[in-house]
């Protein structure tokens, strides 16, 4: 009997306890980093870094068809305006893009795509990647809004073309996106360069290449090939 009414007691006055707390609990707001404040921490962190004058750089012509050790590989064919380039990227500055990207989380809602990205915006890193591009290309800025991309075993991003973004700071619509690859990836992975997005056929594959920078028109039709044991990482982004 005195059991009962001990099990009943606690039954009575602790599960109402119990639910009361996880009510709280739940209702609590969760406390999740903006990427304002992400940006702040990184811009401080490197920026002296990222500013300092890049080496000495390769040649600033850019030609067609150029050796993959040379300053570029201009794909011209079909693909006039997509550009492989080479030992543009010094050391320092890619380890301190991965320091970057370890700050940033991660985020893998995606619907065309098996990958993680690391959204994040920096005027400085923006700008030290402009100072390393030939001039002759003539671009005029590199967009502040990146995002770091890791591609799994496996991962790969389905055939697309890529959408325009706005720069508040000029007015102007981007035209040009960049793959900045930031390791070897051997096995697959490959961008490759289709005639459509829908049953496109191949015109070209690029291998990824650690410091290489892959530049090309918004509207190309390109996919990611699955990735094989070597994970694919680089940093994606936009030029005017």
């Amino acid at each position: 009997c005195m059991r009962g009414r001990l099990r009943f007691f606690l039954e009575a006055c602790i599960s109402p306890f119990l639910l009361l707390s996880l009510v709280l609990f739940v209702s609590q707001p969760v406390k999740v980093r903006s990427m304002d404040a992400i940006d702040a921490e990184i811009e401080p962190q490197l920026a002296e870094r990222l500013r300092s004058a890049p080496p000495q750089l390769p040649q600033d012509d850019v030609p067609h068809f150029a050796s993959q050790q040379g300053v570029s590989a201009g794909l011209g064919g079909d693909l006039p305006d997509v550009h492989y380039l080479h030992d543009r990227f010094e050391q320092p500055f890619l380890d301190a893009l991965g320091e970057v990207a370890e700050q940033v989380p991660r985020n893998t809602d995606s619907n065309n795509m098996i990958a993680t990205r690391r959204f994040f915006k920096s005027e400085t890193i923006s700008e030290a990647i402009l100072r390393r591009l030939p001039a002759s290309l003539k671009y005029s800025r590199v967009l502040p809004d990146m995002r770091f991309i890791e591609y799994p075993c496996g991962g790969y991003i389905a055939p697309h073309t890529d959408g325009v973004m706005f720069d508040t700071k000029t007015g102007k619509q981007s035209t040009t996106s960049f793959l900045l690859y930031l390791r070897d990836t051997t096995e697959g992975g490959t961008t490759d360069f289709l005639t459509s997005v829908r049953d496109g056929e191949l015109l070209h594959s690029v291998s990824p290449m650690k410091g290489s920078i892959l530049l090309f028109p918004h509207r190309t039709p390109h996919e990611g090939a699955g990735v094989g044991s070597e994970p694919k990482i680089l940093l994606r982004g936009d030029l005017l």
